[in-house]
């Protein structure tokens, strides 16, 4: 072999070891970081376990105690609220709580799988909102001397509405923009796993 090709050989060695190196570091950031959101994730189902105890439970216990029809309409809204809000949150989080492999290829799928149950969780929850909304403004109408316009300017009303709703447009806004970029990073990620 000459000199200049055994530079040349030297160069692609040294050049491959270090992308080697480079991929690596990047697929145990990629390891570390699905490892991390599903502990996060199993540590999240707490909130809404103890949300559904104690909303639920309170408000049954209202509509038991008190016997009044809009008590007992709440109880009952609140119950199909949150067996909807269970049911859809399963359904969207299917195939996301770990990867089926322990492969690079595995942990950028169970990623991307990911931030698409995100993207259509967010649509779901702004959904959920805005019926819990109208279902507030209804309940508040029906019991308000004044009534649809009296419900549209009551304090709940003003807060969860007028208040809360361009700020909750904005964060969804914020937060789709953000999943989508990593969505379409972690695209790319997988069309370069294929071709290699």
């Amino acid at each position: 072999m000459t000199r200049d090709g055994e530079l040349e050989n030297w160069r692609r060695q040294w050049q491959s070891a270090s992308q080697f190196v480079k991929d690596a570091g990047a697929a145990e950031d990629l390891r570390s970081r699905v490892l991390r959101e599903t502990r996060g994730i199993k540590l999240g189902l707490a909130w809404p376990i103890l949300i559904t105890l104690i909303v639920g439970g309170t408000v049954l216990w209202r509509a038991l105690r008190t016997g009044q029809s809009l008590d007992v309409l709440v109880a009952i809204e609140t119950g199909i609220f949150i067996v909807v809000v269970w049911v859809g949150s399963l359904w969207i989080a299917r195939g996301t709580w770990r990867p089926l492999a322990d492969t690079t290829a595995a942990f950028v799928e169970i990623s991307i799988r990911r931030r698409e149950a995100y993207l259509r969780g967010a649509t779901f929850g702004a959904c959920l909102y805005v019926a819990q909304l109208a279902f507030t403004v209804l309940a508040i109408a029906d019991t308000s001397p004044g009534g649809m316009i009296g419900a549209l300017g009551s304090g709940a009303v003003i807060l969860f509405g007028w208040i809360a709703v361009p700020g909750i447009v904005v964060l969804i806004c914020w937060f789709r923009r953000r999943q989508r970029a990593d969505l379409e990073r972690l695209r790319k990620l997988e069309h370069q796993l294929r071709n290699d």
